[in-house]
């Protein structure tokens, strides 16, 4: 006997695939990532030109990493983690994707038989097959992010780095020791933009016959060291206002054959790595797209400083989306 609707939910079909908090949230997160990156939120580190720091050093000189997991002289990192990959990115110059690096002055790709490796782009790395000498001199060309949107509930919101430029202190360069000594993967550089949804979501008719309005608060937590940074990044979301963008399926895309879409548990890239635009593509030509959402009622604050160093603000938007019958 077939079931009727009312001994079923409604708009659920298996308690594993994300909903509307997870989709907005991720969703959100991505769209911000993506259109900063057009408006040139990276630096490009090249060694012709030199690029150095505020008072110094070099920022295209690697450190060697500290990681129980790793051996040591096996990894190596820059000064910023979070390195760029996409390649269809419109602001120019664009962003270097790493193409191999230099050990004592000299060229090695991927898959040198010595010096094989790969790139962590996450973490911001380079991992070698094998071990070389710590006292070593490895540097590379490379495009870190310079502002970065994360889940506010992501473990490396809990240790912020500032002043993260200062390549000329001697720290640096120590192994082991040194505030960059806190592995990549448990911090965040600033600045830095922590995103949630509020949960106490709410719901309303959206046509006779079916769906319904969900309305969500979506809150942007910016902290910067640098003041002009966190009003650009305040300005630059609060005139998103009324912006129209659509959300990726995350259920879909899990169940890809080819997930995940662009870097892997290593922070590696995969063999075809599909970037923001293709995902919320049209499903028919391959992408991933879900709902609309769209941005109103924005309010922007900038906060006391928690220290003499920081400087925040705070961005509350509402978020609107149509929930039809699935």
């Amino acid at each position: 006997m077939a079931c009727e609707d009312y001994t079923q939910l409604k708009g659920v079909t298996h308690i594993s695939k994300e909903l509307e908090s997870q989709n907005i949230l991720h969703g959100t997160i991505d769209f911000f990532n993506w259109g900063f990156l057009n408006i040139g939120a990276y630096q490009n580190i090249t060694i012709n030109p030199m690029v150095s720091g505020v008072y110094g050093g070099q920022k295209y000189r690697l450190r060697p990493v500290k990681d129980n997991r790793f051996n040591d002289g096996q990894v190596w990192e820059g000064f910023r983690s979070n390195w760029v990959w996409e390649t269809g990115v419109s602001f120019s110059p664009a962003p270097i994707r790493v193409s191999g690096v230099y050990v004592g002055g000299s060229f090695y790709n991927s898959a040198d038989s010595i010096y094989g490796h790969y790139v962590d782009y996450k973490r911001g790395r380079v991992v070698f097959s094998g071990t070389i000498p710590t006292t070593s001199v490895v540097t590379a060309e490379f495009s870190p992010r310079t502002i970065t949107f994360m889940d506010s509930e992501s473990p490396e919101i809990k240790t912020i780095l500032s002043e993260i430029d200062r390549v000329e202190k001697g720290e640096y360069l120590h192994f082991g020791s040194g505030s960059w000594n806190t592995t990549s993967d448990m911090r965040a550089e600033l600045p830095v933009v922590s995103v949630n949804v509020n949960y106490s979501n709410s719901y309303r008719p959206y046509q006779i016959g079916g769906g319904q309005y969900c309305k969500s608060e979506i809150n942007f937590f910016v902290v910067s060291d640098n003041k002009f940074y966190r009003d650009q990044i305040c300005d630059t979301i609060g005139r998103q206002n009324e912006k129209v963008f659509w959300l990726p399926n995350r259920s879909t895309m899990k169940a890809a054959s080819g997930y995940p879409l662009d870097l892997d548990y290593k922070g590696s890239l995969v063999n075809t790595p599909v970037e923001y635009p293709s995902i919320v593509a049209e499903t028919g030509v391959g992408g991933y797209q879900w709902r609309q959402i769209r941005l109103y009622d924005t309010q922007k604050r900038f906060m006391d400083q928690p220290t003499s160093s920081l400087f925040t603000g705070i961005i509350k938007t509402q978020g609107d989306i149509i929930l039809g019958e699935i």
